[in-house]
């Protein structure tokens, strides 16, 4: 199979008169911060990207290389790598990515995401795009039982206790 590198293939396009539209991701942000219990379903974090283009004619997302990273500081920076992919970019004016953060620990951890890319050289041909801000997911542990009394009755007032720090009680019950 014979291999055609990149130049030549704009050269082409170029001497045949074919026309190219490249998307490429611009700046990005994350949204999704959220607290859970360990060992929950966390929903998806998104990281929401602007793009840019150029050129006219047939459309085309460069492919994107999208890195999560988390951090147990509210920084873009620093992170441990958590998850690799890679899309095509939207050609519309933004695109997004997605994470599912893990629930396993007891944590307060940000994370954010690096996009980078290689396009064609029309509009940001070559790139890297971190996210402005992170999103923050906080992991609790379980509340303790609670122990009391297990008859209530109308009128009476009830003592009930469990050994978790903090918190509040309440009660949408009411006669």
């Amino acid at each position: 199979m014979k291999s055609i590198s990149l130049l030549t293939l704009l050269i082409f396009i170029s001497f045949t008169g074919l026309a190219v539209k490249t998307y490429t991701p611009t700046s990005s942000s994350v949204s999704g911060s959220a607290g859970y219990c360990v060992g929950a379903t966390a929903s998806v974090i998104t990281c929401t990207y602007s793009t840019c283009s150029a050129g006219v004619g047939t459309v085309v997302g460069v492919v994107d290389t999208i890195k999560w990273y988390r951090t147990t500081v509210n920084a873009t920076t620093g992170g441990t790598l958590m998850s690799t992919t890679i899309s095509t970019c939207s050609t519309g004016s933004t695109g997004t990515a997605t994470y599912t953060p893990s629930t396993g620990d007891v944590s307060v951890y940000y994370y954010y995401c690096k996009i980078s890319w290689y396009g064609l050289g029309l509009c940001n041909g070559t790139g890297l795009s971190v996210c402005a801000n992170t999103a923050k997911i906080t992991v609790q542990p379980p509340s303790s039982p609670i122990s009391g009394t297990t008859n209530v009755c109308t009128g009476l007032t009830v003592s009930l206790s469990d050994t978790t720090s903090g918190g509040a009680w309440s009660s949408s019950n009411t006669i």
